[in-house]
């Protein structure tokens, strides 16, 4: 009984604090969200994201067995892995008539694979949407003008070319603003009980009881001094 008492004297007094701290609780994720939106919509540059799709294929007369599945698999990995070399992107770079190097080109590009569907995607990213969407392309077109002559192999096909984004995908405002709400509203918490833990002084009857357990007998009211002529 006593421990359910004090629990509920704590909890009294963490909502006690917060009402008075209720200035700061909302100041604090106020000025943190508004940064947030400042920060991103003017300081942040946007990055547009473009994917070229292209897909392995190989014709079978006759239901593929384990091993062709295999082969096909190996053939995505291999694919995937010349699609990041230097000579593919020194031949797309040639291709866009770009002053970006080739090395700098393969930093803007991620390349990946779906196993078991012989799917390859190139992305690009850029803050430039279009130029996004032409290093896509580009690399796939390279990519199939490598394979046959270098290789011998011409069974990678385009399926969708990518086209010019017309959002951002960086930065997430909405995620960011979030975010910050929540860092402001936990940085105000932890200060306020941290201003309520550097005040020392008694500013009311109930705590003389509790902090010097002393019974409080009567309270002095607070009189302001008028000024006025005499009578």
């Amino acid at each position: 009984m006593e421990e359910h008492v004090t629990q509920e004297v704590d909890l009294r007094e963490v909502i006690r604090i917060l009402r008075e701290r209720l200035l700061l609780l909302i100041i604090i994720p106020f000025l943190a969200v508004t940064a947030s939106a400042l920060i991103s919509s003017y300081y942040l540059i946007p990055v547009y994201r473009s994917t070229a799709s292209l897909m392995v294929w190989e014709y079978y007369p006759d239901a593929p067995d384990y091993q062709d599945l295999y082969f096909n698999n190996y053939l995505l990995t291999t694919y995937r892995e010349i699609a990041k070399s230097r000579m593919v992107a020194e031949k797309a770079a040639n291709r866009l008539e770009t002053s970006l190097s080739p090395g700098q080109l393969r930093g803007k590009v991620d390349v990946h694979v779906v196993e078991g569907t012989g799917m390859l995607f190139i992305t690009a990213y850029d803050s430039n949407p279009q130029l996004a969407a032409d290093i896509a392309n580009g690399l796939a077109a390279a990519l199939q003008e490598i394979m046959p002559p270098v290789f011998n192999m011409d069974n990678l096909k385009l399926i969708d070319e990518a086209l010019v984004p017309g959002r951002p995908v960086s930065p997430n405002h909405r995620l960011n603003m979030t975010a910050a709400a929540v860092v402001g509203l936990m940085s105000a918490v932890v200060l306020s009980f941290y201003l309520e833990f550097l005040d020392t002084t008694i500013k009311k009857p109930e705590q003389v009881q509790r902090y010097l357990e002393f019974k409080v007998l009567g309270v002095i009211p607070l009189v302001k001094e008028t000024r006025g002529k005499e009578n």
